[in-house]
């Protein structure tokens, strides 16, 4: 998270604004988060508090004078989230800016929820599902990459269990001192769906109910069903085309391109399709069950409604299981492939690519920071 000073809350005499700004400065040192602070405020923070820092605090904020971080304007560019330090006149509230032609939402916070040094720790990145918030940070390493940055992805993941993600963010708006960015999955079952999963219906209940505070965030993200649709479709033909049980997927993946480009990233790599879904849903009408490799039931006629939902034995794509998540982990840390993890990432589909720039900048926005600065640089 980048965090701003400005001249308002230097010149607001704020009792709280030199152990804020000590803890900032140890979170800065840490790389946990950037701080900015333009030149001419660095100057008026030292001509008008020099002589009351303690011992640490000249230190830390001497060294930032000496080396200033250039790379937190250089971060500005990268992001679309920051959190500035205002004066407890303001109202603390996210509100949206221009900064040299980019868009901007930027958080106000007042000085004393820095008292906490909780705060300057890595920011937590909440998934909704074990690996999830793996798979985000890994997003966010490939977005720094195609920028060319020197900063850091800083994180502490934490990972939901399904139902229980929603309790947990929601516990932290009313009690935690973390920074906390969520990211739940859609879970729309066909393009033109209008509905979200039960995760996502309730937090963005909960959230509206209330004043949620800028140091949370959370993000739906509603043009893919779920986190397994956001994985590259190089990554699918990569790592299961030797497998005979799951070729039959991939000549499915190639169907329904030819049928709608976008129903791909709304199939269910972790239950497959059903004849279910073809009845169900409109955006799977046009999939005619002959084109597939189908397991049915004797007594099922596929012609026919079909009135068993989830307990449809009908199979026209079979599914990758619960572990996609996990061999993509393992695929994008095998350093013996480094040339075809190239090819994957900078050949997305235009869909995927848009996703991952917007992922990658939203989860950077919440985690960016540096390596930590050591005593003697």
């Amino acid at each position: 998270m980048i965090f701003i000073i400005e001249e308002d809350i230097v010149n607001a005499n704020d009792i709280d604004f030199l152990e804020c700004l000590d803890h900032l400065l140890i979170g800065y040192k840490e790389g946990s988060h950037l701080l900015y602070i333009k030149p001419r405020v660095v100057e008026n923070i030292h001509r008008e508090y020099w002589d009351r820092m303690d011992i640490r605090t000249r230190e830390q904020f001497t060294h930032y004078e000496e080396k200033f971080m250039y790379e937190s304007k250089i971060a500005f560019k990268l992001v679309n989230y920051a959190i500035k330090i205002v004066p407890k006149d303001i109202i603390e509230k996210v509100e949206e800016k221009t900064i040299e032609n980019q868009e901007y939402e930027i958080g106000y916070l007042h000085t004393d929820k820095f008292l906490s040094t909780s705060k300057i720790q890595k920011t937590i990145l909440l998934g909704e599902n074990p690996n999830d918030g793996d798979i985000y940070e890994i997003i966010a390493n490939e977005y720094i990459k195609r920028n060319e940055s020197r900063l850091k992805v800083k994180l502490k993941i934490e990972n939901g269990g399904g139902s229980t993600t929603a309790p947990t963010f929601l516990k932290k708006i009313g009690d935690g001192d973390d920074i906390c960015l969520c990211i739940l999955d859609s879970d729309k079952k066909f393009p033109t769906d209008t509905s979200l999963g039960e995760t996502a219906q309730r937090v963005i209940r909960e959230t509206n109910r209330i004043n949620m505070p800028p140091k949370l965030g959370f993000h739906v993200e509603k043009r893919v069903r779920e986190l397994e649709n956001i994985l590259p479709l190089g990554f699918y033909y990569h790592q299961y085309y030797k497998d005979k049980n799951k070729q039959d997927i991939l000549n499915g993946f190639e169907i329904l391109d030819g049928i709608n480009d976008r129903l791909i990233f709304f199939f269910d790599m972790k239950k497959g399709l059903k004849h279910f879904d073809t009845r169900e849903y409109d955006d799977w009408s046009n999939i005619h069950h002959t084109q597939f490799v189908i397991e049915n039931e004797p007594i099922c006629n596929v012609d026919t409604f079909c009135n068993k939902k989830d307990n449809c034995k009908c199979v026209l794509i079979r599914n990758f299981g619960s572990k996609v998540l996990t061999d993509f982990i393992s695929f994008y840390h095998c350093n013996d492939i480094e040339y075809k993890k190239s090819l994957i990432f900078n050949s997305l589909d235009y869909v995927l690519d848009e996703v991952w720039e917007d992922i990658g900048k939203l989860v950077f926005s919440w985690g960016c920071g540096q390596e930590p600065i050591l005593a003697n640089t």
